[in-house]
């Protein structure tokens, strides 16, 4: 029995570092790909010759579009590592639903989610800041396992174990007292799988904006 588990653990060590080297694989193929096209547009931006190069910029963002959302690439949609045993899922709710802006009177928001058996209500204080109201959903998001965080876009997420994906990837049936979720019958809200960062640097490359924006883009990443 302990030579049956001795190679159990020595498979899952070997399928771990086999997902980190891919990991690092295609985290290397990137960065490269970034720090090329950084030094390219500022030598584009010194000589002024943007054309050619908003084309070169479409060219390679779709080509590392690609390569990052390969099913095997090794890396999420944030560009962090992933392996099987600590594998995460994210989702955020539609722009409609804002549960963080300050509101004048005290708010009630009872939420179901799909099938899970997971339930909460968020008791949002009147004039409560964005930030207060964050805390509100962390604490009480917590006790569901789930993690809240606000991305780079202002964007609200909600990330858990992939064990416990069923409480995201539901529609979740909001009720509540407010302008959040309106008094009356209780909606069905469907939550979105976050855009991929690389996207928004294919998309100023697709829309021909101005280099100097692609290059911050680009050092962010």
């Amino acid at each position: 029995m302990a030579v049956l588990s001795r190679w159990s653990d020595l498979a899952d060590l070997s399928k771990s570092l086999a997902e980190s080297e891919q990991s690092e694989r295609t985290l290397r193929l990137l960065y490269d790909q970034l720090q090329k096209l950084e030094q390219q547009i500022g030598a584009k931006l010194a000589k002024g010759d943007n054309e050619q190069m908003s084309l070169r910029l479409q060219q390679s963002s779709a080509l590392m579009s690609r390569v990052a959302k390969r099913p095997n690439s090794g890396v999420d949609w944030q560009l962090q590592p992933t392996q099987s045993v600590v594998q995460k899922i994210t989702r955020q709710l539609p722009d409609s639903i804002d549960l963080l802006s300050e509101r004048p009177h005290n708010e009630k928001i009872q939420i179901m989610m799909g099938r899970s058996g997971k339930h909460l209500t968020l008791d949002l204080p009147a004039h409560a800041s964005a930030k207060q109201n964050l805390n509100q959903l962390k604490q009480a998001f917590a006790n569901l396992n789930i993690n809240v965080d606000v991305e780079r876009d202002g964007r609200v997420s909600f990330s858990t174990a992939k064990s416990d994906s069923w409480a995201l990837k539901e529609p979740w049936v909001m009720a509540g007292t407010g302008v959040r979720i309106a008094a009356g019958n209780p909606v069905s809200v469907a939550l979105n799988e976050p855009a991929h960062v690389i996207e928004k640097l294919e998309n100023l490359a697709r829309e021909n904006t101005s280099l100097s924006m692609s290059r911050d883009e680009i050092r962010q990443l």
